[in-house]
């Protein structure tokens, strides 16, 4: 079969042909449908920085790829719930079913974590792929494969609400318009929240643009203006109740701490090793702030994606992916990585 690897240390993916994957007794084989391009986690494997070869270099050779939708056609020997022809999305995350936190329901601190699809074992941007059963939940006929595909980042803007929930007039600052952004914007409106204020940088103008037509009611370019004093302004000089940092950037949450109001609270789900000079006592301490942090979503938020993408809340038709084939995959995670214009990707092995 065609598929997009990493098949060494170094900047670059390649297009690779492997051998059909065979399901082990607890797996199935799903026939890839789509499979969403990341560009954090796809876009390092590309770049391949020291963390990433610090991290990853044990698991190569490895096809990337995990934001899946596929079809299962065939399944091992323990599989019991599922049937081939049923079509599913991919939980990426691998947990071991039987710790303290999976049986929580917080699969996504596995204490025996064996990694992720796409990272650590062979992933969805390929013609087929095997993936352990628990991870794999079925999708309705109501939700399209367009809809569908975007499930999983959708998945991780419903945690990052359970994580720092809002109420019905909070208002709400959300610093970075990528994908992730985007989405949680669309479940910050859903909730209630208000003004729902978006930031990114200049040159994701595009973004914002596309986040006011989703419904902010005020974006700010982090890079050119105060976004400090606008959001007080915006806020009769309180500031935000709550800050989801989705940028990943130093800068990004200085600007949300200084934002936020006194009992506020700022949830961490952009990825940085960027490191942030923080005065505790005036910007923390002195205002009480509450600091969350979110990573990847729990199982049941799944169930909650596809309730909410199901009861029209979420506007899919701006945020329609630009869809490519195998062949232009690697092209296109590099022009992502190089610009801003491209919101989402998505893989069609069959295009």
């Amino acid at each position: 079969m065609k598929a997009v690897a990493k098949t060494k240390a170094g900047v670059g993916l390649d297009l690779i042909q492997a051998p059909d994957p065979t399901p082990a007794p607890d797996e199935v084989v799903l026939k890839v449908l789509k499979c969403g391009i990341d560009g954090p986690a796809d876009g390092g494997l590309y770049e391949w920085g020291p963390e990433a070869a610090s991290m990853l270099s044990w698991f190569l050779p490895v096809i990337i790829g995990h934001e899946i939708l596929g079809e299962i056609v065939s399944m091992g020997s323990e599989v019991q719930r599922l049937r081939p022809g049923d079509r599913v999305v991919v939980e990426p995350g691998l947990c071991c079913g039987g710790c303290h936190y999976c049986l929580e329901g917080r699969q996504n601190l596995c204490s025996a974590s064996a990694g992720l699809i796409g990272l650590t074992r062979n992933g969805g941007m390929a013609e087929y792929v095997a993936v352990p059963q628990r991870n794999v939940i079925e999708v309705p006929e109501a939700l399209s494969d367009e809809e569908a595909v975007i499930l999983e980042p959708l998945g991780v803007a419903i945690h990052a609400v359970e994580q720092a929930p809002v109420a019905v007039g909070d208002p709400v600052a959300v610093l970075g318009a990528g994908f992730i952004g985007l989405m949680l914007l669309q479940v910050l409106k859903a909730c209630g929240a208000g003004p729902v204020i978006v930031t990114d940088i200049q040159r994701s103008q595009q973004r914002l643009q596309m986040a006011k037509d989703l419904g902010a009611d005020l974006t700010l370019i982090a890079d050119k203006e105060d976004v400090t004093s606008k959001i007080m302004e915006a806020t009769g000089g309180l500031g935000v109740k709550v800050v989801f940092e989705a940028a990943g950037k130093a800068q990004a949450m200085l600007q949300g701490l200084e934002s936020l109001r006194p009992g506020g609270r700022i949830c961490l789900i952009g990825t940085t090793r960027e490191t942030v000079a923080i005065e505790p006592l005036p910007m923390i301490i002195l205002k009480e702030i509450s600091i969350v942090s979110s990573k990847g979503r729990r199982l049941p938020n799944w169930h909650r994606a596809i309730q909410v993408a199901s009861s029209g809340r979420i506007e899919f038709e701006p945020l329609k992916s630009l869809e490519v084939p195998l062949e232009a995959a690697v092209e296109t995670i590099a022009k992502i990585i190089e610009g801003r214009s491209i919101v989402h990707a998505v893989v069609n092995p069959w295009a």
